[in-house]
This record gives structure tokens, sequence and C-alpha cells, in this order.
């Protein structure tokens, strides 16, 4: 698994595909306490009227759940449940198994304590989407830091392709000005939102002045 950190897109996406399961789920159990929070099949590429149907959302499922397993362990949700089935070697004896709900959906999704399984693969995918959701909005609330450190380094880069000395005094000073083109920028957008400051914009200006 690659150490990369997730990326805004991959977290919109994630949480859709999860979304997505959430509601293919409930229309395969059909389950009287979720199935009515589920959208119409036809919002999900499903024809209602389909015979096959069934078939079709067991597809959809099956090529969600490696995506929702990935997501899983990036968040750290646990997905391993243990339960007691019947020993096959001996009628009046209970075995404990552990079972992964996602990559053996097939096994904790049968009748019977289907119920119970199909609300922990639900309350599974909802503790995912929760922590990808927590990195969206990191994600979101970074895009300024990096947008500002991505101006700040065009002109670098501007530097570095004409084939200048990035380590010389050239390109402190080109930083040093393009900070304060910013800072002035700021300071005229506060102004004009919240009043005139044209002392506070004139300091500023006597600074660039000073760049030599």
């Amino acid at each position: 698994m690659s150490n990369k950190p997730i990326s805004l897109f991959e977290c919109i996406i994630t949480i859709n595909r999860l979304k997505l399961l959430k509601n293919l789920i409930r229309h395969a159990h059909r389950l009287a306490h979720q199935i009515d929070l589920a959208p119409p099949l036809k919002k999900i590429g499903i024809n209602e009227k389909d015979p096959h149907r069934h078939v079709l959302i067991r597809e959809k499922i099956n090529n969600l759940l490696p995506i929702a397993e990935r997501a899983t362990h990036i968040a750290k949700v646990r997905t391993v449940i243990r339960t007691k089935e019947q020993d096959l070697s001996d009628d009046l004896k209970l075995k404990n198994a552990e079972y992964d709900i996602f990559i053996n959906y097939d096994v904790v999704s049968k009748d019977g304590p289907s119920v119970h399984h199909f609300d922990l693969v639900l309350d599974t995918l909802d503790r995912t989407i929760g922590v990808f959701r927590e990195i969206r909005f990191r994600r979101i609330t970074d895009f300024p830091i990096w947008l500002i450190a991505f101006i700040l380094r065009i002109p670098i880069t501007i530097i570095e392709y004409m084939g200048f000395d990035t380590k010389s005094n050239v390109v402190e000073k080109v930083l040093s000005f393009v900070i304060q083109a910013i800072w002035l920028i700021a300071l005229g957008i506060i102004s004009a939102y919240f009043g005139n400051k044209s002392e506070l914009i004139q300091t500023a200006i006597d600074n660039l002045k000073t760049l030599k």
C-alpha cells in the first residue's frame, strides 16, 4: 500500500463510491429499517424494471467492495468480526470464526444473522466516510497554503528556466518582492472591505520602495 498522501480529488471520489456502495447494499437486502433511505435504482444507474436488476446490483457491489476494503485500511477502521457458527464435525458444538465484512461479504450477508451483519457493514462504511470527510476538509483548508506556495515558486521556476543560480541573492530579492506584493494586495482588499486604511497601504508601498 502506498504511503502517498490522499488528494482532495481522491477523497471526493472515495466518499461518493462508498455512499453508492451503501445504497446498493440497501437495495440488495431491502431491509425495512434501511430501504427507505436508499434512492431509486434509476438514480444509481439500474433500471427498476430490468428482470436482471439483482444481478446488476450484485455486480456493482462486487466492483466496489475492493475500494471499500482499501478505504477502511487507509482510515484504519476495523472490518474483522468475530462470531460463532455450527461446527460441521459436531452438531452440538459451536466454533469461533472470524470474517472480514468486505473480503467475506458473501459469507456475512447470508440469511440468518444478516440484519446484524448488514448493520455492521453500513456502520463501517459510515465510519470510513467520516474519516475521508475529515481528510477532505483538511485538503480544502490546505489549498490556500498550497496556492501561496505555488505563486511564490513561480518566479524561482522562471529564474531556474533562464539558467540563473537560484542560490544567489537575486532569488531572495525576488521572493521578498513577491511577498511584499501579496501583502500589498491583501491590504488593498482589506481596506476596500473594512474602509480606508491608507496609512497601512502607504507603509507597505514604502517597504516595497526599499527593495533594491
